[in-house]
């Protein structure tokens, strides 16, 4: 019935498979009008729930190679990505002051920053590539580039890094944000750490460290509608922390060293390491040492959005 396609039904089950394998399924006129065709027939049969699943495949090893004629790897679309993290270290050796401290601080971050994004341009520009500046989870990175700082220079380290020095649970400040410490209220927070946004053109996104508070989805909701009207942050994320017990298997808000339902000490932690949710027994002390400083909120607490006093900073 088909030239490039091979169409099998087995129930409410089609099996659909592109056949030009000599060209890696790559789409042409007649690949495109066949699966039109096809389209519209098993278009009728899912109206008559005669058919509820579709699978589709590529002959041979290649899904598709895209459009006919094209290379299946594309290198001009690639993007490459230039990592940061340790800013607000980098401003505390500088002027003394950490980002959140002073005005002055901040916009020397922004400046910072601008700049390499401009030279990221610049680059883009030479080598024919896209080069853009990336939040960098920096998951390991931000432990192991501190403590290697703190064997080659710890004079100067040790006035910066962040964490317990005694504990060996140090690191640098994870890309743009404010120190996990700062004593600002949440809201200072986003606004301060959005102004960087713009420039992190691979993406970037603040922490709201929920701890084992639960807010009301209202209050959710009003907090990232303000954080969208009033400031220039991307993504925000709403990271919550648990207590799972391995012999009650129940889970529980907050980190706790004891299941807080039968009091057994078989448990282990899970909240956000970066981008995701792990067990924070797999971490490393870097990351076991910002855990510990991380300045937890409750939404619910909602403090007044007042006028953004940032505007002026990022001029």
């Amino acid at each position: 019935m088909y030239q490039f396609l091979i169409a099998k039904r087995d129930g409410p089950v089609e099996y659909l498979t592109l056949n030009r394998r000599e060209v890696r399924n790559a789409f042409n006129e007649g690949l495109i009008a066949e699966l039109t065709d096809w389209a519209a027939r098993t278009g009728e049969a899912a109206a008559r729930y005669e058919l509820r699943v579709v699978v589709l495949a590529g002959a041979g090893t290649v899904f598709s190679a895209g459009a006919d004629g094209e290379p299946y790897l594309r290198i001009e679309r690639l993007t490459y990505i230039c990592g940061l993290l340790g800013l607000n270290e980098m401003v505390q050796a500088h002027l003394g002051e950490q980002l959140h401290e002073s005005d002055r601080a901040l916009k020397f971050g922004l400046q910072v920053v601008s700049h390499m994004n401009i030279k990221c341009k610049e680059l883009s520009k030479h080598h024919g590539i896209n080069l853009v500046i990336e939040e960098s989870p920096a998951e390991s990175a931000a432990y192991r580039l501190a403590k290697l700082d703190m064997k080659y220079h710890p004079d100067r380290a040790g006035r910066v890094i962040k964490g317990s020095l005694a504990n060996n649970e140090y690191y640098y400040t994870n890309s743009v944000h404010l120190a996990p410490d700062a004593p600002v209220d949440y809201i200072e927070r986003v606004r301060k750490q959005g102004l960087f946004h713009p420039l992190m053109e691979a993406g970037a996104f603040v922490h709201i460290w929920l701890g084992e508070s639960e807010p009301s989805p209202e209050s959710i909701k009003k907090f990232v509608i303000k954080t969208y009207e009033q400031t220039d942050a991307e993504q925000i994320a709403f990271s919550p922390e648990f207590t799972v017990c391995e012999d009650c298997r129940r889970t529980s808000r907050g980190l706790s060293e004891t299941c807080p339902r039968c009091e057994s000490d078989n448990v282990y932690g899970i909240t956000r390491v970066v981008g995701y949710f792990s067990k924070i027994q797999t971490w490393n002390k870097g990351k076991l040492g910002e855990l510990k400083e991380r300045v937890r909120v409750n939404v619910d607490d909602e403090p007044v959005w007042a006028e953004a006093e940032t505007e002026a900073v990022a001029g």
